[in-house]
């Protein structure tokens, strides 16, 4: 829910199937939007399974505090690695898109998820 959005599909779909179909390679994004399927299916999923255990009528709220204590703490991992991916943006000679924009891509796209599940964004996502 949270790495995957940051790291993975930021290194994906932010880096690599813009920069391979800038420089010629058709085939990489075909490989990769396999991956892509495969995440998207995975995510409805997962998002399914927390909703699920997040309206438990027993442990409903507990599960929702324990979500927004895991969040909170592997945002801050996931944004630092996430960081770190910053260099390769700047490698390729034709740039698509900046890193700053698919890093705000993939942070929508976790307040996205945390909003359909009811969890809270953690502050250094909100930004």
């Amino acid at each position: 829910m949270v790495f995957e959005p940051l790291v993975g599909e930021l290194f994906r779909s932010g880096f690599l199937m813009q920069a391979a179909s800038a420089q010629g390679d058709f085939i990489t994004p075909t490989v990769v939007s396999a991956a892509e399927a495969d995440y998207e299916r995975n995510l409805a999923n997962t998002v399914e399974l927390f909703a699920l255990l997040g309206t438990d009528p027993t442990y409903g709220t507990q599960n929702i505090a324990l979500f927004n204590k895991w969040l909170a703490k592997h945002a801050d991992l996931a944004l630092e690695a996430a960081n770190h991916l910053q260099p390769i943006w700047s490698q390729p000679r034709v740039k698509v898109t900046t890193f700053a924009d698919a890093l705000s891509q993939a942070k929508n796209r976790i307040k996205g998820i945390a909003r359909e599940l009811g969890l809270n964004v953690p502050a250094n996502l909100a930004s």
